[in-house]
C-alpha cells in the first residue's frame, strides 16, 4: 500500500539498525517528511496521471491520444463520448486474421464511419457495407485498399455504401381526451425518426421490433392505447438485410 504509515515503515525499515528512527529523532522527523509528501503523491498526482493515461478515464486532448494507442483518430468535431464508445468496441472485439471482428475493425479503424455490415458468402467472399455521413467515394476506395492489404489470402472482398430503407408504418391508437390522431402524430413521427437512428451506429442489421415500437407508442403524450401496428406491411418483428438501415417512410395514423 502507498499510505502514509505505510510508506514510513518501508523507510523504517530500510534504515540501517544503528540509524534512530524514533519521532523526535533528526532521521525520523526526515523521514515522516518525506513519507507524507510521498503519501500525497500517490493520493493525488498519481491516480491523476493514471486516469489521463487510460480509454476509460481519460477525457479531451488525453483521451485523443489514449484512443490513438489502439489506431482510432478523433473524427472532427467528435465527442469523448462517441470517441471513447468507438475504441472500447475495438478493444472488446480483437480479432484473429480474417475473422468477422477483424474486418469491422480494420473499416472501424478509418473515423468517418458509424457502422459496418458484413455479408459472408458460402464460397469465403466477403461483402463489406459502410455506413458513414460522408458519400465521399475516395473514403470508400480507402477503405477498400486498406481492407485488400490485410485481408486473408483467397478472400474476395467488395466494398460499398450501405442503403437506406423507406419503411412505412401504419398505427391505430385510441388517443386521451383533447388529443386528435394528427395532433400525436408528429410525436410518433420524432420517436421513430429517433429509434431509428439508433440503428446507424451498430454493427449488424436492424432488427425492427413491433413489440418494442408499440410499447414506445404507449409512453408518448396524448395515446392511451395501441390497436394495431404494421411496418412494412408487416405485423411481425423483422430483420434488414446487411447493408440496409432503416428510415421512416409514410407514417399513417388513424
Amino acid at each position: 500500500m502507498n499510505d502514509f504509515d505505510s510508506i514510513l515503515a518501508r523507510m523504517k525499515g530500510d534504515m540501517p539498525p544503528d540509524i534512530t528512527v524514533i519521532e523526535g529523532s533528526l532521521a525520523g522527523d526526515i523521514l515522516t517528511a518525506v513519507a507524507n509528501e510521498l503519501a500525497k503523491f500517490y493520493d493525488m498526482e498519481v491516480k491523476e496521471i493514471y486516469d489521463k493515461a487510460f480509454v476509460t478515464t481519460a477525457t479531451g486532448d488525453y483521451l485523443t491520444n489514449a484512443c490513438l494507442d489502439y489506431g482510432v483518430e478523433r473524427n472532427e468535431g467528435e465527442s469523448d463520448e462517441s470517441l471513447r464508445e468507438r475504441t472500447l468496441y475495438l478493444i472488446k472485439n480483437q480479432a484473429s486474421s480474417g475473422n468477422e471482428a477483424h474486418y469491422i475493425r480494420w473499416v472501424r479503424s478509418f473515423p468517418e464511419v458509424k457502422a459496418v455490415h458484413l455479408k459472408k458468402g458460402s464460397d469465403g467472399n466477403v461483402s463489406v457495407y459502410i455506413i458513414s455521413d460522408s458519400a465521399d467515394e475516395a473514403l470508400l476506395a480507402n477503405i477498400a485498399a486498406y481492407i485488400e492489404e490485410n485481408r486473408p489470402i483467397g478472400a474476395k472482398v467488395t466494398v460499398n455504401w450501405a442503403t437506406e430503407r423507406l419503411l412505412n408504418m401504419s398505427v391505430d391508437v385510441t388517443v386521451m381526451t383533447g388529443y386528435t390522431t394528427e395532433s400525436v402524430k408528429p410525436f410518433i413521427q420524432a420517436m421513430m425518426d429517433e429509434y431509428y437512428a439508433s440503428f446507424s451506429t451498430l454493427d449488424t442489421p436492424a432488427f425492427i421490433s413491433i413489440s418494442r415500437i408499440k410499447n414506445m407508442i404507449l409512453d408518448l403524450e396524448g395515446i392511451s392505447d395501441v390497436n394495431s401496428l404494421s411496418v412494412d406491411n408487416v405485423t411481425k418483428s423483422f430483420n434488414l438485410e446487411p447493408g440496409q438501415y432503416p428510415a421512416m417512410g409514410n407514417l399513417y395514423v388513424s
